[in-house]
C-alpha cells in the first residue's frame, strides 16, 4: 500500500508505515510480524510509535488516519485530479470505482 503521495511521508518511518499498511490489510501483528520477519512486540512497538506521532486514540483510529492520508495523497498524485473525473486511484490491486472516486473528490476538492 505504500504510496509516494502519502501525506505521512515524514512523519511515520518507513517501518511504521510498512506495519500500517499490513494492518490496514487486514492482518494481526503476529501476521505482520511473520511477513516482515520480527517478533509481534517490535510489531506493536511500531504500531504503538505511530498512534503516538498520529494523535490517534486507538489502533482502528490510527488505521483509519493512515487510510485517509493514503487516498489524499494519491488522489493529489492523480494527473488527471485536477478536473475531478474519476481519478485513476488504486488501493493495492483494488481500484475504486467512479462513484467512490467523486465521493472522495467532493470530500477534498468540493462539490464540481
Amino acid at each position: 500500500m505504500a504510496h509516494k503521495g502519502l501525506r505521512l511521508e515524514g512523519k511515520l518511518s518507513k517501518r511504521e508505515a510498512e506495519c500500517l499498511s499490513w494492518i490496514a490489510n487486514g492482518k494481526t501483528s503476529s501476521e505482520v510480524s511473520q511477513i516482515l520477519g520480527i517478533s509481534p512486540r517490535t510489531v506493536n512497538f511500531h504500531v504503538n510509535n505511530s498512534m503516538e506521532k498520529l494523535d490517534a486514540m486507538n489502533r482502528t483510529h490510527l488505521i483509519a488516519l493512515f487510510v485517509k492520508s493514503y487516498l489524499i495523497g494519491a488522489i493529489e498524485e492523480s494527473a488527471r485530479h485536477d478536473t475531478c473525473k474519476s481519478c485513476p486511484l488504486h488501493l493495492g490491486d483494488i481500484v475504486l470505482g467512479e462513484e467512490v472516486i467523486n465521493i472522495i473528490c467532493n470530500c477534498i476538492c468540493g462539490p464540481k
